[in-house]
């Protein structure tokens, strides 16, 4: 048992990268060889966890949040098993499985209502709710979601789940405003003050895998109002703390914001270059949610240009983009790929 909890700490906490999942797959080979399925969940959660982010494998992921799930579920523990049902939100939502995360949140609900002290992992599924409207395009729920779960996360002391909270208000928001043209939701301000005081809780916690992504959003953010001297601080900074993690997710984040600025400055080649290296490496992987999404910077980079054949080549993009927001059952990105299409034909008559 002590070894078991001696490698489930060495893979969530020190180690990373391929160390950190063998030091996971001997603590549940352990668990499960000794025939102590209720000391399992958590290196199951974990190694689950640690699939996805180092290795980029959904499908191997997805396995370990399920066995972890049942395991928990017959030992009783209840917050084991809805944390690891949450991991399968997320990820699932990343990979454009929307079918599995809405099935999973149903099963959370569920769940609830068979707790006596339910009030842990109310907050879980709420927070899994947030994300889920976020990667919908319902800003307009996800955003007094975050706000909401912010209050909550200070009045517990709970500051990961504030992180997380003001992690995701700075993102919707930020979406909101760049895409959402006819009813954007939330505030500049805001945003800016909820990503800095996430950058601030990943910094010193035990999620700095995280800190990357927030100043990619915050760098975003930045782009957008001009400031780009301050984007470029961030990519720089996004960089160095990425080299300390080899999570999968950190080079097409990078990426993202390299071709955002490059943009911005209109280096066109560098920023094309840019989106089309971030969705490659998507692809690769089959994170579909992000590619799908990452493919409309990549069309907009060639409209802004406007050199011969760029309009195509936008159209080609932003046609594939709406194909997999529809595949994915996102009806409000395809929508908003949709105008951006409609716009596009006017503007060439």
């Amino acid at each position: 048992v002590y070894k078991r909890q001696v490698l489930t700490t060495l893979g969530e906490d020190f180690l990373t990268g391929e160390p950190a999942l063998e030091a996971l797959a001997k603590a549940v080979m352990l668990g499960e060889s000794y025939g102590l399925p209720h000391l399992v969940p958590n290196p199951h959660h974990a190694l689950g966890y640690a699939t996805m982010i180092y290795r980029g494998d959904y499908r191997a992921g997805l396995e370990h949040f399920l066995r972890g799930a049942e395991l928990a579920g017959q030992a009783g523990r209840a917050n084991i098993q809805m944390m690891t049902l949450g991991g399968i939100v997320w990820y699932s939502l990343r990979y454009g499985e929307i079918a599995e995360a809405e099935k999973t949140l149903s099963r959370m609900r569920a769940l609830l209502e068979e707790l006596t002290e339910p009030s842990w992992a109310t907050e879980v599924v709420l927070y899994c709710e947030m994300w889920y409207q976020g990667h919908m395009g319902k800003w307009e729920a996800c955003i007094p979601q975050a706000r909401a779960r912010q209050v909550s996360a200070r009045e517990r002391g709970a500051d990961n789940m504030l992180a997380w909270a003001q992690h995701w208000l700075g993102w919707a928001t930020l979406e909101s405003r760049v895409l959402g043209h006819d009813a954007p939701v939330g505030g500049w301000e805001e945003a800016e003050a909820a990503l800095l005081e996430a950058i601030e809780i990943y910094d010193r916690s035990s999620m700095p895998m995280y800190g990357p992504e927030t100043r990619v959003w915050l760098g975003s953010l930045r782009v957008t109002q001009g400031r780009l001297g301050d984007a470029r601080r961030l990519l720089a900074e996004a960089r160095e703390r990425a080299n300390v993690q080899p999570v999968i997710f950190n080079e097409p984040l990078l990426l993202l914001l390299e071709g955002r600025l490059a943009s911005a400055e209109e280096r066109w080649a560098e920023a094309l270059a840019a989106f089309e290296a971030a969705v490659g490496i998507l692809d690769r992987f089959g994170v579909r949610w992000y590619r799908a999404r990452w493919l409309l910077d990549w069309a907009e980079a060639h409209v802004a240009r406007g050199e011969p054949g760029d309009l195509d080549q936008a159209r080609e993009l932003l046609h594939e983009a709406q194909t997999a927001f529809q595949e994915m059952g996102i009806v409000r990105y395809a929508m908003l790929v949709r105008d951006r299409l409609e716009a596009l034909g006017a503007a060439e008559e």
